[in-house]
């Protein structure tokens, strides 16, 4: 029965609002639309109901009081109902049942069972097949006529499975079936991993056989090689100890043939600066000689020219006086012929004396002034003859003068090209000395490169086989830390997958995806304890399944937790909240007990867990007992009067009560040992792991600075001979420049030779030409003298002609007068006078001017001639003086050659000497170069022996020696080695892990077999208990309907008058599944469908079947939602009679605004709506003395 009922904010009820309700008819009366409905919506609500549809909503939120003008909305809706349990209707040990919900605008849920959170399904099961609940016949609106009429045979039969009990079996028969499908479906899983298995254990056995055999002959060959290596290693020793002792022999001959070598070079030094020393002075001698040479052809030269010129003086001596002996013949001549013509010139001139003597003294005076006229005349002939001969003297000293500055020139041209090339020969000089150092410095470098570059390529090849060591090292860690991380991730994905149960396994997977989300996980109970294996069956077998209990931070996570996997319908799990968990402890009492007796100890304290989850402990084993065995276990039991469980080490219970469990049992699955288990797997894996990538780190770090080493080396190589490349490169410029300025030099010093002659022949011509011009400089003085006098007569001469003039006209006129008369004789005297004059001329031209001229030359010529001879004497002199000259510089360069090539001799002796030091050393340095890369080799070998004792067998060489056998044939045992090894490589891939592997899925098939087995035995278990199910169904369904039929059959003849109506199967085989028909037959009619019948018909057939149904399973209440809005007056006075018949038994609850239902009531509350959006209650009990209550 309904008690009470509480609303705080639903819909239009914003205040808390309480509805105290008794037995009997409840009327709620009011308009329309001031929220009486949401009376029966509240308490379809509170029972369960989380659809909004039914409820007459859109969302969940319209049910919270959304506000009005004058009242802000609410943030939550609650309602509470009270029940009367007192008579045992629920189930539950309560007289007074409470239920609440509540519901936020954030769209959280809470559900309360007496004060208590629980979940919706909790509240849903409470009420399951009493006939209460959100979908069943206790609450019946004019909806769910409407459904019932409305509704299909099928959907109809709902009412009759609530009314049969039925709902339980449904549920239980669902969950069977889930269980059945998980079964089945784990079933499906572990035939298919054992079918899997059955496919890989095989081939596995195969390989771990083959890895057990692998081992074996690994392990013998591991024996036979250590031995074989510890003798490596003394033969390796001894062998590089004969070698070192070898090298320091051959070090010390080098030291020795070292110092000979550079005592050799000392004196090399020594003799090539005396063969410098030497080069130079010939060099200086020859020079000297060459300008003796020179100067002696210079003069040879010259006495050739002296030669040419003394022939040339004489020749023209000759001729000279062949010419002076012609011209004396010329004059004898003359004179003869001049002796004649003056004969008759004479005697010609006496015939005529007499014509002249008149004439004579004007002819006198004429004679005289022609005279005088003829003076001035010839004075003027021979001045100009004078200028003339003068011009032609200036043009012949100016042509001199122009070939003197010719010469002189062409001479400072040779002379600066001289100087140019002697300044080009000393620059070549320092350029080749430059050179030669160049060479002597860029050879050492290039020496030094090679011997360079030689090391870096050793030290590289030594790098790189470092470093394919450590790869190789690298490469098998690699393998073995993946094949550790594989078998990790194998067993963590065994322990996931196999430990614990769905709903566990589906919320541990939560956090293993979103920690951040469900941080407030913590983990399982056996995830948090660790127990020694001493006491892990006690302790195992006393938590029993609480192993896979999750323990979460608050009771709100662990909601959190249940609500997910009901939403999703992943299992099912139990929950720890550390805030709601109280520990459990042993009175004062039980201590005491205890104590005196032989106990292991308490199980909580014989565990491990952090101090923050200790209350988990203390909760689940604080009252736990653990003994050593059985016997102990009931001596204390029977002190302690069966009060406490008590565990013995075996495995053994003792329950509360006296109940014993124990026995055997194969399996093995349990959470805690697999925990254990897979934790020291696991750990050890991850130390592995962690030594593994440590190694692995340290090696690549190591790779990783021989690779710096390397690409340094290599770039430092590059360096080098690209630097050596450079030093060729230059070398061979050096060489060619050198070779290019000595030939350069050659050429020039044949240039100065040339040059140098030229310049002595334009110094002997230069010579000559300024003689010439001092001859004719003297000449044009000479001339200008003459030149100068004669002027002087002209002048003096013209002044006395201009005096004489007129008297000279006169007596020419006179004398023309006589000149007539003697014209003949003038005639005459004039042809001999000129015969005469012209014999004359040429005979005073001949002694006077010629022949003078002659014997002048004459004279000078045989001066020339006894200067040229003289001089040629001289130059002959010289030239005697400078070849004995010549004859000394050839003796002392004779005597420099000889030292010269004595001291090649020396040096070539010295040189071969070098070289062939340079060869033993050479020699002792590949000696020594082989002897260290054999040392070195066998240093290397011997370190690779190490290493491999290190690596493969992870043993020290004095371990290895220590434990040296003898060998008397090493062919023979190296044979044995390599048939052990041979096998080996037989066996092809080996896959060590395949051992380990093959046992474990060995294991875990015997596992799975036995979980096959159990899941097997299960799914018989739950199809037996379907079967079950099943038959109780039908029969609790059959009887009830048949009841209900016979009841409807009544209560419809009751109703109606008279009449008939039945229930029918749609299907009778089928009584699981088949639907109800209604068959209704009012008087008067015919039977028929109740979709044939009238809306009252209808409505008061539904009626009678709803009394019918209360009539067989009555409710404790029962809610009529305006169920009477469509009832005439008859059939309203019908429906008010049978509820006041049933009210005895049921509480009625009516929702209506008819007045006759409200007068069968005995209590009703009026709701009203004072403010709009705001309901308000009213409650009028009806007694005798019509006494009204307001609320």
């Amino acid at each position: 029965m309904l008690k009470k009922l509480e609303l705080v904010g639903f819909k239009s009820f914003p205040e808390k609002t309480t509805f105290e309700l008794s037995d009997g008819i409840t009327a709620v009366v009011g308009p329309n639309g001031c929220g009486k409905s949401n009376i029966s919506d509240a308490i379809r609500w509170v029972l369960g109901e989380h659809r909004t549809k039914p409820l007459r909503g859109e969302k969940m939120e319209d049910f919270i009081f959304s506000g009005t003008q004058n009242k802000k909305a609410m943030n939550m809706a609650e309602v509470t109902l009270t029940l009367d349990n007192s008579q045992g209707h629920l189930g539950l040990d309560y007289d007074e049942v409470t239920i609440k919900r509540k519901y936020y605008r954030s769209g959280d849920s809470e559900y309360f069972l007496n004060k208590t959170p629980c979940r919706l399904k909790d509240i849903q099961e409470t009420f399951m097949d009493t006939g209460l609940g959100k979908d069943t016949y206790s609450i019946i609106s004019q909806g769910e006529i409407d459904k019932i009429l409305s509704a299909s045979p099928y959907e109809r039969r709902y009412l009759f499975e609530e009314a049969s009990g039925i709902l339980k079996h449904k549920t239980r028969k669902q969950e069977a079936l889930k269980r059945l499908n998980d079964t089945e479906h784990n079933l499906s899983r572990v035939s298919d991993v054992i079918e899997e298995l059955n496919q890989q254990l095989p081939p596995l056995k195969q390989q771990a056989e083959r890895a057990s055999k692998y081992k074996e002959l690994k392990d013998k060959m591991m024996k036979l090689e250590v031995n074989l290596l510890a003798h490596r290693i003394d033969e390796k020793r001894a062998k590089w100890y004969e070698l070192d002792e070898t090298y320091k022999q051959i070090e010390n001959n080098k030291e020795e043939i070292s110092s000979q070598l550079r005592t050799i070079e000392s004196e090399l030094e020594t003799i090539k600066t005396q063969l410098v020393d030497l080069e130079k002075e010939m060099e200086k001698q020859q020079q000297q000689n060459v300008e003796v040479v020179s100067e002696i052809e210079q003069k040879q030269g010259q006495d050739k020219i002296l030669s040419e010129r003394k022939e040339n003086l004489e020749k023209e001596q000759v001729r000279l006086e062949s010419e002076q002996a012609n011209i004396e013949k010329e004059i004898e001549k003359l004179t003869t012929s001049l002796t004649d013509l003056d004969n008759k010139y004479e005697s010609l001139k006496k015939e005529k004396h007499q014509v002249e003597e008149d004439l004579h003294n004007i002819k006198n005076r004429l004679d005289k002034m022609s005279q005088e006229n003829n003076e001035l005349e010839n004075a003027k002939a021979s001045l100009i003859e004078v200028i003339s001969h003068r011009q032609r003297k200036e043009t012949e000293y100016d042509n001199y003068y122009k070939e003197q500055t010719r010469l002189k020139k062409e001479l400072d041209e040779l002379k600066t090209e001289v100087k140019k090339l002697q300044s080009r020969q000393e620059e070549l000089d320092n350029k080749i000395k430059q050179i030669k150092e160049q060479q002597i410095t860029k050879q050492s470098r290039l020496d030094e490169l090679v011997t360079k570059i030689t090391s870096e390529k050793q030290r590289i090849d030594g790098l790189e086989s470092e470093k394919q060591q450590l790869t190789d090292r690298i490469n098998d860690l690699n393998q073995r830390l993946q094949g550790y991380k594989s078998r990790y991730e194998a067993l963590k994905e065994f322990y996931n997958s196999d430990s614990f149960s769905r709903g566990v396994r589906e919320v541990l997977k939560l956090k293993e995806n979103n920690p951040q989300s469900w941080s407030g996980v913590i983990g399982t109970v056996s995830q948090l304890i660790s127990v020694e294996k001493h006491y892990l069956k006690a302790i195992e077998t006393a938590l029993g399944q609480a192993q896979q209990n999750i323990v979460t931070a608050n009771d709100a996570e662990a909601k959190k937790v249940l609500e997910h996997l009901k939403k999703y319908k992943l299992g099912r799990a139990t929950c720890l909240p550390l805030d709601n968990l109280q520990p459990r402890y042993l009175n004062q009492k039980q201590r005491q007990i205890i104590r005196e007796c032989e106990i292991t100890g308490i199980a909580s304290q014989l565990i491990t867990i952090s101090e923050k989850y200790r209350v988990v402990a203390e909760h689940l084993l604080g009252r736990v007992i653990v003994v050593p065995n059985m016997d102990t276990g009931l001596e204390l039991a029977k002190k302690l009067k069966f009060s406490l469980k008590l565990v013995t080490l075996d495995g053994e219970l003792i329950l509360p009560g006296g109940a014993m469990v124990g026995g055997s049992n194969k399996k093995s699955s349990s959470s805690l040992q697999q925990q254990l288990s897979n934790d020291d797997n696991k750990t050890k894996l991850q130390n592995q792991i962690s030594t593994t990538q440590k190694e692995l780190q340290k090696l690549q770090e190591d790779q990783k600075q021989i690779e710096e080493q390397l690409q340094n080396k290599r770039s430092n190589i590059d360096k080098l001979m690209s630097e050596r490349h450079q030093l060729d490169l230059e070398l061979g410029e050096l060489r060619k420049d050198q070779e290019n300025f000595a030939t350069e030099k050659a050429k020039i010093l044949e240039d100065i030779e040339v040059y140098q002659l030229k310049q002595q022949t334009k110094q002997q011509e230069l010579s000559d030409l300024d003689s010439n011009i001092e001859e004719t400089e003297s000449k044009l003085q000479e001339l200008d003298q003459t030149r100068s006098k004669l002027e002087q007569d002209i002048k003096e001469l013209e002044t006395e002609f201009k005096q004489t003039s007129d008297e000279y006209k006169k007596l020419n006129e006179q004398k023309l007068t006589f000149e007539v008369n003697v014209g003949k004789l003038d005639e005459r005297l004039k042809n001999i006078s000129e015969d005469r004059q012209e014999t004359y001329e040429k005979t005073r031209y001949y002694r006077e001017e010629k022949l003078p001229q002659i014997k002048e030359e004459l004279k000078e010529l045989s001066e020339k001639i006894n200067d040229t001879i003289n001089e040629k004497k001289d130059n002959h002199t010289k030239i005697e003086e400078l070849r004995t000259k010549q004859r000394e510089l050839s003796n002392t360069l004779d005597n420099l050659k000889q030292e010269r090539e004595n001291t090649r001799e020396t040096l070539s002796e010295k040189e071969t000497r070098q070289k062939e030091l340079a060869k033993q050393e050479k020699e002792i340095d590949q000696q020594s170069s082989q002897l260290k890369m054999k040392k070195s080799r066998i240093e290397t070998e011997l370190s690779n022996i190490l290493e491999r004792l290190d690596e493969q067998y992870d043993m020290e060489p004095q371990e290895a020696l220590n434990h040296k056998e003898a060998i008397d044939d090493f062919k023979k045992y190296e044979y044995q080695i390599k048939n052990i090894q041979s096998e080996i490589n037989q066996l092809g891939e080996v896959n060590l892990g395949a051992i380990e592997e093959y046992n474990r899925l060995q294991e875990r098939m015997d596992f799975l077999k036995d979980q096959q087995k159990d899941l097997r035995s299960a799914q018989k278990s739950l199809n037996k208990l379907l079967s079950e199910i099943d038959s109780t169904m039908k029969n609790s369904f059959s009887e009830t309907v048949t009841k209900i039929n016979q009841t409807f059959k009544r209560v419809f003849t009751e109703i109606y008058g008279g009449g008939s109506a039945h229930l029918e199967y749609t299907d009778e085989s089928d009584l699981l599944n088949t639907g109800i028909e209604i068959i209704a037959k009012p008087p008067g009619k015919k039977k028929q469908n109740l979709s044939l019948l009238s809306g009252g018909e209808r409505a008061l057939t539904v009626i009678a079947l709803l009394f019918s149904v209360h009539e067989i399973k009555p409710t404790p209440f029962c809610i009529l939602d305006e169920i009477d809005a469509s009832l005439d007056e008859s059939n309203l006075e019908i429906l008010t009679r049978f509820m006041k018949s049933y009210a005895q038994n049921t509480q009625f609850i009516v929702i209506t605004h008819r007045k006759k239902t409200m007068l069968a009531a005995n209590r009703f509350y009026g709701i009203t709506m004072a403010e709009p959006g705001i309901s308000q209650l009213i409650s009028v009990k009806l007694e005798d003395d019509d006494i009204i209550e307001t609320a």
